[in-house]
């Protein structure tokens, strides 16, 4: 995390604190968690938010990453898909991230991730 801009170094990272993303391996709906915690943090050089904000993980040097745990994240399984996007669930579908939102519904600041099914086309 670059301490003067507050952007990630790398792109396993969160750009914006608690956004809505997608897991690394595309499968989950995945939430960057941070928690606001008064004590000082143990290295200022972590002290990337101010005011106490900390990464939900104790062992990422407070580098937020997206983390699975949002209600009927798992794009294989999960028990219904969202109307405002027309997901689509299932073996073949994977996690997606955008501002595509039917214009009945308003686009979330944090972020929106999708559900949609896919398919690999060969070019050989």
């Amino acid at each position: 995390m670059d301490s003067t801009t507050k952007e990630p170094k790398f792109e396993e990272f969160c750009n914006n604190l608690n956004q809505i993303t997608c897991s690394l391996d595309r499968r989950y709906k995945a939430n960057c968690m941070t928690a606001r915690q008064g004590a000082a943090l143990a290295s200022s050089t972590w002290d990337y938010f101010g005011g106490g904000i900390r990464s939900a993980d104790p062992f990422s040097d407070n580098c937020p990453y997206p983390v699975i745990g949002l209600a009927n994240s798992d794009c294989y399984y999960a028990t219904n898909a969202s109307v405002m996007y027309d997901e689509v669930l299932g073996i073949n579908s994977r996690c997606f991230e955008g501002t595509l939102v039917k214009s009945e519904f308003n686009h979330s600041s944090l972020g929106n991730a999708y559900c949609f099914n896919y398919n690999v086309i060969s070019t050989l």
